[in-house]
């Protein structure tokens, strides 16, 4: 449990950068450089792996409770 609570917290930190990255390349409208849309590719898929982290904990936690 001590390991999937970690990944969790792992998980929660990449949303936290996530959203924060965006914050501040938004802010000067960064939409409009070529780097932007591979970036963006890239985040997605590290967004999709949180997803995972986090549901992986919730997965171990409902095994320990049956």
């Amino acid at each position: 449990m001590k390991k999937s609570s970690l990944l969790a917290l792992i998980g929660v930190g990449i949303f936290i950068l996530n959203n924060l990255f965006y914050l501040i390349v938004n802010s000067f409208d960064a939409w409009q450089y070529d780097w932007y849309r591979p970036v963006g590719v890239v985040m997605s898929i590290i967004v999709l792996i949180a997803w995972v982290l986090i549901g992986q904990f919730f997965f171990t936690l409902y095994k320990k409770s049956k």
